[in-house]
């Protein structure tokens, strides 16, 4: 299982770089949330509900994990762009979270 949920973070992956094309970054999460969202409520729901049993969790879950292969890059790729005209604001600001790590580097 954990295999196929990396494959369909890697297909996300390919499929965001080919929107690209014709999308902006924000554009793209944009119209992936809101199918996010749908997905997690379906998950929750199925999860609470039993509805469809052991795959009406999986399938859900499979496509919230893959739309990782949206968000990362885009989210890193707006940071950056949002934080361009100051130096080194870009890089900062999509690296906040890691120093606020208790994990350390």
């Amino acid at each position: 299982m954990f295999s196929l949920n990396s494959l369909g973070m890697i297909a996300m992956g390919q499929i965001n770089a080919r929107l690209l094309r014709h999308y902006t970054p924000e554009q793209i999460i944009g119209y992936a949330r809101p199918a996010t969202l749908v997905m997690a409520a379906l998950l929750a729901g199925s999860a609470l509900t039993g509805i469809g049993g052991m795959w009406g969790v999986l399938v859900p879950l499979f496509f919230i994990i893959g739309s990782f292969g949206f968000f990362g890059a885009n989210a890193t790729a707006a940071g950056l762009a949002w934080g361009s005209g100051v130096r080194g604001g870009g890089g900062a600001h999509c690296r906040w979270p890691q120093g606020m790590s208790p994990v350390g580097e």
